[in-house]
């Protein structure tokens, strides 16, 4: 197995393209994984560790190596240590609301690495993410990160110099590319264009946790 056909791999088993897993590990580019397709280089030890350090059930000996599993408990290695996020209590996210932040945290074994976690509120990304749930993000540099068809928490400005946050979905908006639309997965809901320069502050939402209820 090639060094890239094991790059796919992962991709495949997280569902990430190779964009999303460089933005994953803090990469500006996904050109190194390019690069790697195209022989150029092969995985090294420092993106082997970014790997695992982000996607702790990724083993990176077997990504330098190809030997034994991808997966560390399928090659006998122990669980790896828990890994706490700090959790916000931000009543937003599927409705435009105004941002409050208090403080707390989860504890997490082998989901992808983030930076922290918060509740969702609202029906807007059902059926994706339902009121109540929790949703892990990393954050990101700029607006200028911000992909086609991501699902991302934005914080924002209006018109009228008031904050808001919110998760929706990117989409390419029609007004140029000096604007992103937020639109929400559920049909009974709109969208919004709003220019970039009024992001603040822009995460991605890496995995969601459902309240189940009986």
């Amino acid at each position: 197995m090639t060094d890239y056909q094991r790059i796919e791999q992962v991709l495949k088993y997280h569902g990430l393209s190779a964009r999303a897993l460089a933005l994953a590990i803090d990469l500006k580019s996904p050109q190194i994984f390019y690069d790697i397709k195209a022989n150029k280089c092969g995985i090294s030890k420092e993106l082997a560790t970014k790997i695992q350090e982000r996607f702790l059930d990724i083993s990176a000996a077997w990504l330098l190596t190809g030997e034994g599993s991808m997966l560390k408990d399928d090659s006998g290695a122990s669980k790896p240590d828990a890994f706490s996020l700090p959790y916000l209590d931000i009543d937003a996210a599927a409705g435009f609301s105004d941002v409050e932040t208090t403080g707390g945290n989860m504890r997490f074994y082998t989901m992808p690495r983030c930076d922290a976690a918060m509740p969702v509120r609202g029906r807007s990304m059902e059926p994706y993410i339902h009121d109540g749930d929790i949703a892990a993000f990393v954050m990101l540099p700029s607006a200028a990160s911000i992909r086609p068809d991501g699902i991302y928490i934005v914080q924002y400005v209006d018109d009228e110099s008031f904050t808001h946050i919110t998760v929706k979905r990117a989409k390419q908006s029609p007004l140029g590319s000096g604007y992103i639309r937020l639109a929400a997965d559920n049909p009974e809901y709109g969208c919004e264009d709003i220019p970039l320069s009024a992001i603040t502050r822009v995460a991605l939402v890496k995995f969601t946790i459902t309240q189940i209820s009986y």
